[in-house]
């Protein structure tokens, strides 16, 4: 499960990075005050930047209270399930929206698939 995990992690990385551009470059770009290859590249390097130093403090925040870990105690192959469950349908949506040209909160799908998966599962 964990090896499936990477090339899924990679898709929804693509497909989060890819919307987060087009959101924040999409004006610059359509102004014609940046090209698309200066937004490309400074899109690149200022999500790289953020992640890198920000990207901690954004997963603390997201996984405080949604899904309480100690229920899984002794049960840690459904604890892996339900994680990549959640990472294969938050990827999976992000990347069509993302495609179609909807707007997506990724973050959002990835709350939404952890209470769902969750509760499911016979978390709380």
């Amino acid at each position: 499960l964990m090896y499936l995990s990477y090339p899924v992690a990679f898709i929804l990385a693509f497909a989060n990075g890819a919307n987060d551009i087009a959101n924040s470059m999409g004006t610059s770009v359509g102004a014609k005050a940046l090209t698309l290859r200066q937004a490309i590249v400074l899109g690149a390097v200022f999500e790289f930047l953020g992640a890198m130093t920000m990207g901690q403090f954004v997963s603390k925040t997201i996984s405080k209270g949604v899904l309480v870990p100690t229920e899984y105690t002794g049960e840690a192959q459904t604890f892996a399930l339900v994680m990549f469950c959640v990472l294969v349908a938050t990827a999976s949506t992000t990347l069509l929206a993302t495609s179609y040209g909807f707007p997506i909160s990724a973050t959002h799908g990835i709350i939404g698939g952890l209470i769902a998966a969750g509760l499911a599962s016979g978390g709380t």
